[in-house]
């Protein structure tokens, strides 16, 4: 399933989708459509049976999300994999069906990779509740010294606040193993280069 619009974008989010809290998936979807910079939305329905896939077809047309891809592998590693296909722009970013990103996000991460010598960068994060109160912040290291020394024993990345080159994809797959994400950093240790800001 795929919508036939086609976005003129630089930055491409892809955003895996499995049985989704409806509230958050509007929500978020929504952060997204609100940003200063414009992006393509890549949803990607996964591991879902087929009368779930059309509700959230649905749910996502309406939202006028540009693109809906159902994976026909379960699993979110295979899911972004697959997603990576779809995208367009020289920028690939990251958000979670459950998270918000503040409207500046997607302008202030593309500036920043695109004026910095880096393949990846993050951000710190704030936590919130049920009623989008914040409760708390994370933290997250900025150098990509700091990066790589954290990775011994942590991701030194929110993966949902992430951007990436789309370069740094094309070289880079995500390890079809629960926790792809911090096994991803490891592979891509040695030939990339991390930052948050």
């Amino acid at each position: 399933m795929k919508n036939n619009y086609h976005c003129l974008t630089e930055v491409d989010v892809l955003l895996p989708i499995h049985y989704s809290n409806e509230d958050y998936l509007i929500e978020s979807i929504n952060s997204l459509l609100n940003q200063t910079l414009k992006p393509n939305i890549i949803c990607l329905l996964n591991g879902m049976d087929r009368n779930s896939n059309v509700y959230y077809a649905n749910i996502l047309t309406n939202l006028s999300v540009n693109k809906i891809i159902i994976c026909p592998v379960k699993g979110i590693p295979n899911a972004l994999n697959y997603g990576i296909n779809y995208c367009e722009g020289k920028f690939i970013a990251r958000q979670d069906d459950d998270d918000f990103s503040n409207p500046e996000r997607l302008l202030k991460q593309k500036i920043f990779l695109e004026n910095n010598n880096v393949d990846i960068v993050g951000s710190n994060i704030n936590l919130i509740d049920k009623l989008g109160n914040i409760i708390g912040s994370r933290k997250y290291p900025t150098s990509n010294k700091k990066c790589k020394e954290t990775l011994a024993y942590k991701s030194c990345f929110c993966h949902p606040s992430i951007m990436v080159k789309k370069s740094f994809f094309l070289k880079n797959k995500y390890p079809l193993i629960s926790g792809e994400d911090y096994a991803l950093w490891l592979k891509s240790y040695r030939n990339s280069i991390y930052s948050n800001y």
